[in-house]
């Protein structure tokens, strides 16, 4: 197989120096067109203005090649399956982006934070102090991502797998499933030599492939990695079935995409405040240059103010995930089925974003790590693990299949808790190594209860059914569909943050102080009672009580309808008329409250979730035609 993705994205007025020209911020924009259009400007507690993001805009070029076979070979009681998949992804980028730290675009960006105004061991802080330091232009933090290469950078990523399983018909009851998988993933590299890695030991950028530094950046990826994996299934009765599966799957987490971009390819400037009380630069004195390196013998010296992602040999391992599974199947009385299963899952060294240039509490940044050893500021994320992320669940389904459709009614309980994200390339809230375990909660897509019910049914009404089968009746009445969609679960977690002045740290982001248990109040202008949270005090250094993803956003209920007739023109045409009703009740489908408690709006639903087939909220009708031939 072959795929190509083409994908170009621009923002408005791109052609445009907005920041230098039109609003006079010295260093900000570049001569090239894509550094054009506006600066962002965060200021806590308020929408961006300018350009609300970091990596636009961007032109991608992606082919990807993927060559995939499979065999059976059956012999009695054995079924035996056996196969390949090699897949070969290229990116070709030009996109002025930075994974892992980083909150400025090609045009410059600047922060405006509250502990910049806020008096010391004074009151805590609100909105209206970082909006005062906007207005005086002390950016808390600023910077810009300068890249070099005029056509954009490159990676080449090649994975490759086999796999044999034999299911074996043991008894006439008995089924036993063995199988593996081999999968070999080589570290990523660019076209024309390998890629980056940071010398943390020197403040060095090693680039790879060039010079005495090897091409794969001294990673040995060895033989690849086997991947066991081994099920059962019982017919105790003829109606009855028990299944049970244990298997490993290696991560396949993409190296090549985080470790895209990073310096001498980009230069993700950062410059940092010394504490939370002061700024880095004000709007007056702007942006300054991050010259283009020269590559010599690919030991090159890193930026202070650059940020930079790296793996090192010594710490980076891929991942895998342990997965398990019990299962009873029941048929029933009047053609239903009904299953019941208990699934887990344990993601271990599951790839996490840790920044190795943290400061301790009470720090600032002349506590950072690098700090300390070079003079450097700049955030250094290093891929690696942190703690087991677990998942277990509850699943139970009920289904009934018939002439004119179907029924299914499925119903989940599951919990989901770790450090980060489920997602490999994550970063934690917290970067300190002595408070890590305050990571650990559960995880943003965590919903404990899940019900989902599905139909599709033929109407009773035409030719050979029960009402309305002759004449103009059944012509007019026959052959109606009818489809349905009803969804409701439980809410997603989010954490209360509060005013991290008093943390003194940019390595970790703050916790509310709750006062007593969270009272929950369940109305769109105050979800949870916000008498009962509050900043740390500014006099204390320490962590918030409320922890993370304490508290709970509100659940959602939907339901999608939709009619459909299939009309014979002819042997070889048809005509399909669709009706749909998309979110058919125009129940709200309310997004998280404001979990700030130095904003305004703490506490306050100011936006709702697009969901659902159709990605919206509002209730959405469409009617089509399709004509098949």
């Amino acid at each position: 197989g072959y795929t190509l993705m083409d994908t170009n994205v621009e923002q408005p007025r791109l052609e445009e120096k907005l920041g230098s020209d039109f609003l006079g911020i010295p260093g900000t924009n570049g001569p090239r067109r894509w550094e054009g259009g506006w600066p962002r400007i965060r200021i806590d507690g308020f929408g961006d203005l300018g350009l609300p993001n970091d990596y636009m805009p961007y032109y991608r070029h992606d082919p990807q090649f993927q060559y995939v076979a499979n065999g059976t070979w059956t012999r009695r009681k054995h079924n035996v399956r056996f196969g390949l998949d090699f897949y070969i992804q290229h990116l070709n980028h030009n996109q002025p982006e930075i994974s892992g730290s980083g909150d400025n675009p090609a045009a410059g960006g600047f922060h405006f934070a509250r502990g910049t105004t806020q008096l010391r061991g004074g009151p805590s802080s609100n909105d209206y102090n970082s909006f005062a330091a906007f207005l005086l232009g002390l950016a808390r933090d600023a910077g810009k991502i300068y890249q070099y290469a005029d056509n954009g950078y490159t990676t080449r990523a090649r994975m490759f797998s086999l796999y044999a399983r034999d299911q074996w018909q043991v008894t006439r009851r008995l089924t036993m499933t063995l199988g593996t998988r081999w999968e070999y993933f080589p570290f990523p590299r660019r076209a024309d030599r390998g890629l980056e890695r940071y010398d943390f030991a020197n403040n060095k950028i090693l680039v790879c492939g060039v010079g005495t530094v090897p091409a794969n950046c001294g990673f040995d990826s060895g033989i690849g990695q086997f991947a066991p994996r081994a099920g059962l299934a019982w017919r105790a009765t003829d109606t009855l079935v028990l299944r049970a599966g244990y298997g490993i799957t290696t991560d396949p987490f993409n190296w090549s995409r985080p470790l895209r971009t990073n310096y001498p390819i980009l230069a993700n400037q950062v410059i940092d405040a010394p504490n939370t009380y002061l700024w880095a630069t004000t709007l007056r004195e702007g942006l300054r240059d991050i010259p283009p390196p020269e590559l010599r013998n690919g030991v090159i010296d890193l930026p202070l103010t650059a940020t930079v992602l790296t793996a090192d040999p010594n710490n980076t391992v891929r991942g895998y995930i342990q997965s398990w599974n019990g299962t009873v199947e029941k048929e029933l009385p009047g053609g239903w089925l009904a299953s019941a299963g208990y699934v887990a899952t344990r993601s271990i060294n599951q790839m996490a974003l840790l920044d190795q240039n943290w400061s301790p509490i009470g720090g600032g940044t002349a506590g950072r790590q690098m700090v300390v050893k070079f003079g450097r500021t700049a955030g250094t994320d290093m891929l690696g693990s942190i703690g087991t992320p677990k998942y277990d669940a509850l699943q139970v389904r009920i289904l009934r299949r018939h002439a004119a459709g179907q029924v299914r009614v499925g119903y989940t309980w599951g919990h989901s808790r770790g450090y980060t994200a489920e997602a490999s390339g994550e970063g934690t809230r917290v970067d300190i190594p002595e408070f890590y375990r305050l990571n650990y909660g559960r995880t943003s897509q965590d919903v404990r209860h899940n019900l989902q019910l599905t139909t599709s049914l033929d109407l009773p009404f035409g030719k050979r059914r029960w009402w309305a089968n002759t004449g103009a009746a059944a012509a007019l009445l026959g052959g109606w569909q009818i489809t349905g969609v009803f969804s409701a679960y439980t809410g997603r977690p989010f954490t209360v943050s509060g005013s991290g002045t008093s943390l003194d740290t940019p390595s970790a982001g703050q916790f509310a102080d709750c006062l007593a248990p969270p009272v929950k109040l369940g109305r769109p202008e105050q979800w949870y009672d916000r008498s009962t949270f509050d900043s740390v005090p500014t006099t204390e250094v320490r962590f918030g009580t409320c922890g993370i993803n304490s508290l709970e956003s509100p659940g959602l209920i939907n339901s999608d309808i939709g009619v459909f007739r299939r009309f014979h023109l002819s042997e070889k045409r048809t005509l399909q008329f669709r009706a749909e009703m998309f979110n058919l009740s125009n129940t709200p489908h309310f997004a998280a409250p404001n979990g700030s408690e130095t904003s305004a709006n703490f506490m306050v639903i100011t936006d709702v979730r697009n969901i659902g087939r159709e990605g919206r909220s509002e209730r959405l009708y469409r009617l089509s035609l399709r004509l098949a031939w």
